[in-house]
């Protein structure tokens, strides 16, 4: 089946089939996972779970056996093969772990095998691990027969491989010119083919391979095979040093090919999990080099052309279009995002480089960074190993500070650094797309961590930054209402959840929580902390803080939830049902840590589904954090907020306060995350005074500037007057 309408009337007669051979649990869990294959090809992710469920569900009546292991193995690789398509690796690769659990060994047939080696090699190409798929390919061909698809999906992988010989090399182009003529799968090795010539700089041999199957790409062809051939000829005559009307040609046709995929996208249906668009290698490739074209060919304008091709794939993010958030130009971006000295810092990591745009008031730039998606993956990676081992004493720091140096050296370099402390406060845009980077971190030219020297707040994507900035803002208040949930803590009854440790919450925190202003505080704690009643205390209130356990449940979409007083868990789904305050802190451990989907715009972070409940500035943690701390830091936040304080400047004077200057105190300090702007005071207060202070200087100085006028008018009159 190469097209959607074929699949769509095969899915039709699959489904159709189902209740005629429900009684025969063995032959009923064969289908479902047929129909579960044809769901994922629909990108209809929740459809294919459901299915592996039922044919998970129709195998626990079969005996054990070679057949019952088979299909237990299929569905467990056909669960790899969603997580995969979402762009979810870590639970692709847990699928290949679980297909061996499940009795992968003891199961004989081929294909069986193969789907668990292409899955492995699938994952192995988005890790950039050349070695690991040569040992999948080896590991299966020694058992049997080579195999064209697992070749070819090597060669993808090791194709530009650093380490390799010029005789892996060879081998590998042998194994793509013998597959060049198989009916099924030629296209594709042409196209690997075609993308080693590139890397290679061998353009006349590129250009002979595009021109041959520009003639053999069949009219029905799929879309994203088409879309790849328009994207590796657009990159050769860029590559190749081609004449600008030849580049601008390919350009066209490419753009073209990638709005067609986008329209593709646009028809089908959101998915709370994410839609995850810029997690596809043909979309990102094909978005690199377009925006490689605009900003080399069209001089000034080619930053904001680059930025609007961003904006195209955007609009498409899941909440985006969960929002309906509307159509917004690069101009509109700067009036709306880049104001009272705020920069943003928009980050595109692609396949060979990482395309970063800084935005003020003043202008829009682009700079091309020497770092890929995948090392940026690999360097966020040995961050956070870094705090971990910090943190159990298995490290002495320097571990800590040279994963520190070597981010801010990728994502942070000198010009951009300096740039970057001449900005009032920093928006940081991209954040799904690098790999969760804690930038609070990052380091300036002076030393001083990012976080600690300036407000930082985290954007979805553009597009929903705008519809944000575009809410209206409550106006300062004299006297707040502030809901603190604290500390419940009940044994958790979410299913799979194991015991938490309690945290004391007594007078000594209530003081230093709600500092001077108890009356200004509503809380909520223990066994009083339940959903019915954080409903009815959210009313009226204009900062919600919960000091909360975190959960996880892996097999959740909305993995992430909020350990309630009563033992139960508020998920993603509940907090979108609440109605919740402009202003939203949520103290619980790994808050932030969502479904790792690349290029997605965070609905299915916890920050997200708090912002389409009616939240516009939400901070939570990334990782674990420790208790002391984050109270620590909470009651800096809550005096800051009282006094007047922006809610984004808050928060850097809780760093600051927490951590210290150089933030040589707890890491946990660095590790909340504010999404949204969140520039706005809470409370009429600092920012009131300021301009009123402001306002008697300038009266002060104009009465003295009035007496110093008519003094020296006085003076010169007498000079005047005859002795």
């Amino acid at each position: 089946m190469k097209n959607k309408g074929q699949i769509e009337q095969a899915l039709v007669e699959l489904e159709a089939m189902q209740s005629g051979i429900g009684a025969q649990p063995l032959l009923s869990a064969r289908h479902c996972y047929e129909v579960a294959e044809c769901s994922r090809l629909l990108k209809r992710w929740e459809d294919a779970h459901h299915w592996h469920d039922r044919g998970e569900e129709a195998l626990v009546a079969v005996p054990p056996g070679t057949e019952q292991q088979r299909w237990r193995v299929m569905h467990v690789l056909g669960r790899g093969f969603v997580h995969l398509d979402r762009g979810m690796i870590e639970e692709a690769m847990q699928a290949v772990v679980d297909a061996e659990q499940a009795g992968l060994a003891r199961v004989d047939e081929r294909e069986v095998h193969e789907a668990r080696a292409k899955l492995e090699l699938r994952v192995m190409r988005l890790l950039d691990q050349p070695r690991g798929a040569r040992r999948a390919l080896r590991e299966f061909e020694a058992r049997f027969r080579p195999n064209r698809v697992l070749r070819i999906l090597c060669a993808m992988v090791i194709r530009h491989d650093p380490l390799s010989t010029v005789a892996e090399q060879e081998e590998v182009a042998g194994w793509l010119d013998e597959a060049m003529d198989d009916s099924s799968y030629g296209m594709m090795a042409r196209l690997v083919r075609i993308l080693q010539l590139l890397d290679r700089g061998e353009h006349a041999a590129a250009a002979d391979a595009i021109q041959v199957a520009e003639r053999l790409l069949p009219a029905g062809m799929a879309l994203d095979r088409r879309l790849a051939l328009q994207v590796f000829a657009l990159r050769h005559a860029l590559d190749s040093g081609a004449p600008e009307s030849v580049v601008r040609e390919r350009h066209a046709a490419a753009h073209t090919g990638w709005r067609q995929r986008l329209e593709l996208a646009a028809a089908a249906p959101v998915i709370r999990g994410g839609n995850g668009l810029l997690f596809e290698v043909e979309l990102l490739r094909g978005l690199d080099q377009l925006m490689r074209t605009h900003i080399r060919l069209d001089g000034e304008r080619g930053a904001c052309l680059a930025l609007e091709r961003l904006l195209e794939i955007e609009r498409l993010g899941t909440m985006a279009r969960t929002v309906e958030a509307p159509t917004v130009s690069v101009d509109e971006l700067q009036r709306r995002l880049a104001v009272d000295g705020r920069g943003l810092l928009v980050y595109v990591p692609a396949i060979e480089r990482t395309w970063l745009f800084t935005i003020d008031a003043r202008s829009v730039r682009a700079f091309e960074l020497p770092t890929t998606v995948l090392a940026v993956d690999r360097l966020a990676r040995e961050l956070l190993f870094a705090i971990d081992a910090g943190r159990t004493g298995g490290d002495d720091g320097a571990g800590l500070r040279a994963a520190e140096q070597a981010i801010t050296e990728a994502l942070l370099p000198p010009p951009i650094a300096e740039l970057v402390a001449g900005w009032s406060r920093v928006a940081i845009c991209g954040g799904e797309r690098t790999g969760y980077v804690p930038f609070e971190l990052l380091r300036l030219p002076d030393g001083r961590r990012l976080g600690a020297a300036l407000p930082l707040s985290y954007l979805p994507s553009l597009v929903v930054g705008a519809w944000l900035a575009n809410q209206p803002s409550p106006a300062p208040v004299a006297a707040p209402h502030m809901l603190l949930v604290a500390c419940p803590d009940a044994a958790p009854t979410a299913p799979g959840a194991s015991r938490v440790e309690s945290l004391p919450f007594g007078a000594a925190e209530a003081e230093a929580l709600t500092g001077a202003s108890p009356e200004a505080f509503r809380v909520l704690t223990g066994s009083r902390a339940d959903l019915t009643a954080i409903g009815a205390g959210l009313d009226g209130v204009h900062l919600a803080t919960f000091l909360v356990h975190g959960m996880r449940d892996e097999r959740r979409v909305d993995r992430q939830g909020l350990l309630l007083g009563d033992g139960s868990v508020l998920w993603g789904n509940g907090l979108e049902s609440l109605s919740l305050p402009h202003w939203l802190f949520l103290g619980s451990c790994r808050a932030g840590d969502g479904r790792a989907r690349r290029g997605d715009d965070g609905r299915h972070h916890l920050s997200g589904a708090a912002q389409l409940a009616g939240a516009r500035v939400v901070v939570v943690p990334s990782l674990d954090v420790a208790y002391r701390p984050t109270v620590q830091l909470l009651a800096v936040l809550h005096e800051a907020v009282l006094s007047g304080a922006p809610f984004d400047e808050a928060l850097r004077r809780a760093r600051v306060a927490v951590a210290g200057t150089d933030g040589e105190g707890p890491i946990d300090a660095f590790l909340f995350h504010q999404h949204g702007l969140g520039a706005e005071p809470l409370v009429r207060g600092e920012g009131f005074a300021a301009n009123c202070a402001r306002w008697v200087w300038l009266a002060v100085c104009a009465a003295l500037g009035a007496v110093l006028v008519v003094l020296a008018s006085r003076r010169r009159h007498r000079l005047q007057q005859p002795s």
